[in-house]
């Protein structure tokens, strides 16, 4: 893996460990802070380990660090062990499970010694730990725990380990370096000091020679002897040069390299004779500009000493830090004659130092810029609070520090949250997460979550809250229970007996409608179809009759199949007659999860069929009456002979059937109307009369399709009863037709609605309903357990979707019925049509980029955007436009491009929405703004959710201003909508 792609994954592990897990990370940065005060590596150590045993049930601990000279690992600190026990251990690299975790840099987690091959090398262990540490770029070593009892070493812990070993290392590392650096400077000032003394000494000889030029003889033999004196103290000078761990160069006053020592050329990569005669500009980094380095000269050429941090390059390109000292060197006459120039590479220490005020910005940042509130409380008042806490209440961050907490407080939870403060603070287990009221700055009551812990703060116990405000989640269970109470009203009041069924054909749920309709007498909830069919007796009071096998109808409805006119005969007082409709629940992928069954009393429509069959019956014999009753009822009536040739037929079927009574008579009944069933089969494959004949049965209500003249298709319900002569034989049939087209319609735009809306109902409140299971259960975990604040984060917002999603129907629904029944109100004001039209392009800017999709405003109006105004009720020209844009998203794929366009024409504004998306079928169109279209478009509506509401809604809210809607579209091509509203002068 790439060092981008470590650090991204780094970066989403901290980013989960922040969010889910505050206070932990909030231990490791107080951690962190305490860890750095320290200097020398025993103190760090003993810090590591006091530490470590915050985090885990430690029984012992050790810090080892690797030691080349004697080839093993020594411990640096110890914890639970002697001093003298610790200080002789020494580990090879090669005869123990510690060894082995170093020589690999691989960490060991061993959660249950017992079971584990270690068992004998660690006897009275429960779980064992060994960290791999690296100090520096060249010392290996770890930090090893024996622990009390068996731990689970989670991805939660062991990236909480990861980062705690990574701050160990940094801490280890300083200390190391500062050690190193000490024993640097003392060795450096030992070097300046000897300088000091020669070049003191040398000036005191210069002078003396000087003053004694009279004692020739006797002062060259004691210059001979000084000079020998002075030249093995240079030759010893020279040495420390040499060996000094300070990179060390001369230069002429020119700045050519005369003279560079091995620490230079280690730290360089540079051979000595590769830089003689050369300037330092072979290491210049061009980090620094051209001023820094005319600073530096112009300093050194006065004879000043110059002090300062450089970044040079390396032979091999890498960059380093040194603090770097320039002195010049001056002849007798004072004049400058050469520069020496000492260096220590600080790179470690300034990587560290960035690293270190990095961490520390970014923690301070999730602090301040969190989505959610936290404070500390010390000894009752507010000792600090972040933006966002500040942005709840509506207080200045400065305004509520140092004010008492219980000030924030709603009164009915003060004495609540007053007395779980005090118990935290004298350590005792009470609930960290809990739900109370806060007061806003101008007293408004705001629902919030609690969630408190015990923290030190500048030395002290404080109690640490994180506040987050439950506002809407508190305004969305409030609609979800309004909702639920709707949709259970709707169930319990429909006349239409309805059933819920589970995958198993397992009632779910049944409604009073239906309990009377079939007189249930136990409750049937969770009792299969199964069951309820091989024993009616029973469940229900009235025996009953169906035109169908009940469980084969439940097989075929679970296996993807709406199933319609069923015929249930009811024995009851008086005897009823339903009519059953079953249909599948499918899930979003397709699913079938349950059926829904509908159960509608025909009773009187069937009787009316029987009494039409009576009458004719009785006008064949009363041939006074006959004629008036035949030609005057709505029902179409033909008398056919047995052989289905039409003897009569009334008015009604002249108009049914598109011909005259003359142009049927002699003809063939199915000639005539070309009956055929919804699949398509036309006689003699379709023949509703042969079961009559067949059984001498009256068949008292069928439905099909007929075709009458000029091809048009009528749905009809048709009751066939035969007419018998003294023999007992069929001499004639009386067939009644009821034209219900117009209610099938109806019915299918129900059936539509049904599957639609109960699909659309069931899957947010299965969804819903799942979370808040999962959440009483504790499938979800407690609320201490590791990562149960992630999964309980991710029901809530399941939740939170599933009810907007809930939300959304139920108001389109309502919309509907509010157009419909005329009880939908504009409050008309003169609304600046660029501001709304911005404000909700604005809106859906994120979810356009996140879908790839191109989202752009074009006005023409002459540069008049800001006066151009229409009379509007505002926030329904907002839904008109969220309506319009929200579709335009869903049915545009990635790469597209959508546009808002307006003008103004004949004192309207037109606005259009554009989008290159799937388009519009050219057969949909012209029902496009009809309610509950989506079973004939499926392609371009059920694929996206919609309950085909949207559109409808629009048309109504354009039309209720005195606009006009219209859309233009091709499939493939993108689509058009363009409404208008009146302008209005902006004065």
């Amino acid at each position: 893996m790439s060092k981008a792609a470590d650090n991204k994954l780094s970066l989403e592990i901290l980013s989960s460990l922040v969010r889910d897990h505050p206070f932990e990370i909030a231990a490791l940065n107080q951690f962190s802070a305490d860890l750095f005060k320290y200097e020398r590596v025993p103190e760090v150590a003993s810090s590591i380990l006091a530490h470590l045993a915050n985090l885990l049930p430690i029984k012992s601990s050790l810090v080892l660090l690797y030691h080349p000279t004697d080839k093993c690992l020594k411990a640096v600190g110890s914890s639970g062990l002697s001093k003298s026990k610790a200080e002789k251990l020494k580990i090879k690299l090669s005869d123990s499970p510690i060894g082995t975790s170093v020589k690999r840099q691989r960490p060991l987690f061993i959660e249950d010694v017992a079971s584990s091959r270690y068992r004998q090398e660690l006897p009275g262990v429960s779980s064992f730990l060994i960290l791999p540490i690296r100090v520096g770029a060249d010392q290996n070593g770890a930090i090893v725990a024996s622990i009390k009892r068996m731990v689970k070493f989670d991805v939660f812990s062991r990236e909480l380990l990861e980062r705690f070993l990574r701050v160990s290392e940094q801490a280890l590392t300083k200390s190391t370096i500062n050690e190193k650096l000490l024993r640097e400077i003392a060795e450096r000032k030992q070097v300046e000091e000897a300088l000091k003394k020669v070049r003191e000494r040398l000036e005191d000889e210069v002078a003396q020679r000087t003053k004694d030029l009279t004692k020739a003889n006797i002062i060259l033999r004691s210059q001979i002897t000084e000079r020998k004196k002075t030249e093995e103290n240079l030759i010893k000078l020279s040495s420390v040069v040499e060996q000094a761990d300070d990179n060390v160069f001369i230069t002429n006053k020119d700045g050519l390299i005369e003279y560079v020592n091995p620490s230079f050329e280690r730290l360089t990569g540079f051979k000595k004779e590769a830089v003689l005669g050369k300037t330092p500009r072979i290491i210049k980094s061009g980090k620094h500009d051209k001023k820094f380095y005319e600073r530096l000269w112009g300093t050194i050429i006065k004879g000043k000493v110059f002090h300062g941090i450089l970044i040079n390059r390396r032979k091999d390109g890498e960059l380093y830090y040194e603090e770097k000292t320039i002195t010049p060197i001056k002849d007798s006459r004072g004049d400058v004659t050469h520069f020496v120039s000492t260096g220590n590479d600080i790179t470690d220490r300034k990587l560290t130092e960035e690293a270190l005020a990095a961490s520390e910005h970014k923690y301070s940042t999730l602090v301040e810029k969190g989505n959610d509130g936290i404070i500390i409380i010390q000894d009752g008042v507010l000792k600090f609070v972040n933006q966002k806490a500040a942005e709840i209440t509506g207080f200045s961050v400065k305004s509520a520090i140092g004010r008492p907490f219980t000030d924030f407080i709603a009164p009915e939870y003060k004495k609540l949250v007053l007395e779980r403060y005090k118990r935290r603070l004298r350590g005792e287990e009470i609930p960290r997460i809990y739900e109370i009221k806060i007061l806003s700055k101008g007293g408004k009551k705001i629902p919030v979550e609690i969630n408190a812990s015990l923290i030190e703060h500048e030395g002290k116990p404080a109690d640490m809250a994180i506040i987050r405000d439950i506002t809407e989640h508190k305004e969305a269970e409030r609609r979800l229970e309004e909702e639920k109470k709707k949709m259970e009203t709707i169930f319990t009041t429909t006349r239409d007996g309805l059933a819920l069924y589970d995958a198993q054909a397992r009632v779910v749920s049944f409604n009073p409608s239906l309990a009377k309709l079939f007189g249930v007498k136990e409750n049937i909830g969770g009792t299969s179809r199964v069951e309820i069919a091989n024993n009616r007796d029973k469940y229900f009071r009235y025996k009953m009759e169906r035109s169908d096998d009940s469980i084969k109808t439940h097989q075929e409805v679970l296996a993807g199949k709406t199933i319609t006119n069923v015929l249930i005969k009811i024995y009851s007082r008086p005897t009823k007659y339903l009519e059953g409709t079953y249909v599948p629940i499918k899930d979003e992928q397709g699913k079938v999860v349950g059926m829904i069954a509908s159960f509608r009393d025909v009773t009187m429509l069937k009787n009316q069929a029987e009494k039409i069959s009576q009458q004719l019956v009785e006008a064949e014999r009363q041939k006074n009456r006959w004629k008036a009753v035949f030609e005057n009822v709505e029902e179409g009536v033909h008398i056919m002979d047995k052989d289905l040739n039409i003897i009569s037929a009334n008015a009604a079927c002249e108009l049914m059937s598109g011909r005259t009574e003359k142009e049927m008579v002699g003809k063939r009944f199915y000639d005539i109307f070309r009956c055929h069933d919804p699949v398509g089969h036309y006689f003699p494959e379709f023949d509703p009369v042969s079961k009559l004949l067949a059984t001498k049965e009256a068949i008292p209500y069928d439905e099909h399709l007929h075709m009458a003249s000029g091809g048009i298709e009528r749905w009809v319900g048709v009751s066939y009863t035969p007419v018998f002569n003294e023999a007992g034989d069929i001499e004639q049939i009386v067939s009644v037709i009821r034209d219900i087209t117009t209610l099938k319609e109806l019915e299918k735009a129900k059936s539509e609605f049904v599957s639609v809306t109960s699909h659309e109902l069931r899957t947010p409140l299965t969804v819903v309903k799942g979370y808040l299971s999962l959440l009483l259960s504790g499938d979800l975990g407690k609320f201490d357990d590791p990562g149960f604040q992630a999964n309980f984060q991710t029901a809530l917002n399941k939740v939170y979707n599933e009810t907007n999603r809930l939300t959304k129907l139920v108001e389109d629904l309502l919309n509907v019925s509010r157009i419909e029944n005329g009880r939908i109100r504009l409050s008309l004001r003169k609304v600046t049509a660029a501001e709304v039209i911005n404000e909700v392009v604005k809106e859906f800017n994120v979810l356009a980029q996140n879908k790839g999709i191109r989202l752009e405003v074009k006005y023409d109006l002459g540069g008049r955007e800001n006066s151009c105004c229409v009379l509007a009720d505002k926030d329904k020209f907002k839904q008109i436009l969220v309506n319009l844009i929200d579709n335009a998203i869903k049915y545009t794929g990635s790469g597209g491009r959508i546009s808002i366009e307006c003008h103004q024409e004949n004192g309207f504004l037109h606005t259009q929405v554009n989008d290159t998306g799937a388009g519009i079928p050219p057969n949909i169109l012209p029902r496009i703004f009809e309610k509950f279209q989506q079973g004939g478009v499926s392609v371009y509506l059920k694929e996206n959710k919609g309950t085909g509401l949207g559109l409808f809604v629009v048309k109504s809210l354009v039309e209720l201003h005195k606009g006009q809607i219209w859309v233009d579209s091709a499939a493939g091509k993108g689509t058009r909508f363009t409404f208008t509203l009146p302008l209005v002068a902006a004065s």
